[in-house]
């Protein structure tokens, strides 16, 4: 018994020097949490922005896109100049019927007064999330952290999502769009099995939402460094995904 309650101790200082490096000081040892006071999602009717109007068309549509994927050095903030993958025609269907938003073959958007319900079928189970609608400049709109410790294993992370800026226009593939909601996510998850296994992925993203129309443009850096027994890994990929055109279904 005392011997797990030592390794438990370690797991919480090792935790707790995570989280600092995570710039969150918010921690309690009957409920840790990731999170500053001051990071929530807010659900009410006073924000400038309908993130409802940006992040969904506005009507049946069929958006075209074009993905690459390259291999990122963050310690130069480069990427490399030949893409690993290029995906030229990635075809994504709205469909819009009884208030839901139908994204794809696996996602759907019900709108309400205050908040946006994402439901998506991601490896055999539902991904839920709410997202909060009326928004100003620099607010979150979804915040999600899990923490789960015993004495062998440790699992921790989280991601925040917020209005980055509003633009009056960007250039997608020489195509204008106007209108234009720019919004951000950062995360970071830990999970190690002690002495056997370590895995940490972080991740940034930019998406670019043009207002009636959906997502024109997404750039993301997703960085994942393991060891397993004695082998380490390390590698990051950036995905650049362009709007190449939209027509309506």
């Amino acid at each position: 018994m005392k011997k797990n309650r030592i390794a438990t101790i370690i797991i919480l200082f090792s935790l707790l020097f995570l989280l600092i490096g995570c710039k969150s000081t918010k921690e309690d040892i009957n409920n840790i949490t990731l999170l500053d006071d001051n990071e929530i999602v807010k659900y009410d009717k006073h924000g400038q922005y309908d993130l409802s109007q940006y992040i969904l068309p506005s009507q049946n549509q069929r958006n075209i896109y074009q993905i690459s994927k390259y291999k990122y050095d963050i310690e130069n903030n480069t990427s490399a100049q030949n893409p690993l993958v290029v995906i030229d025609n990635e075809y994504v269907d709205y469909i819009i019927e009884d208030n839901i938003t139908k994204v794809g073959y696996n996602t759907e958007y019900q709108v309400n007064d205050i908040a946006i319900y994402r439901k998506e079928f991601v490896d055999d189970s539902y991904d839920e999330r709410y997202y909060g609608r009326y928004l100003d400049i620099g607010e979150y709109y979804y915040i999600f952290e899990n923490i789960d410790i015993d004495s062998t294993y440790t699992q921790s992370g989280l991601n925040k999502c917020f209005v980055q800026e509003h633009m009056d226009s960007t250039l997608v593939m020489n195509k204008k769009y106007t209108d234009i909601l720019h919004l951000s996510c950062q995360g970071k998850f830990k999970e190690e099995v002690i002495g056997e296994f370590f895995e940490i992925k972080e991740f940034y993203v930019n998406y670019y939402f043009a207002k009636g129309i959906g997502q024109v443009q997404l750039n993301s850096v997703k960085c994942t460094d393991s060891k397993f027994n004695q082998t380490v890994y390390h590698s990051c990929i950036e995905t650049d995904r362009k709007l190449k055109e939209n027509t309506l279904l």
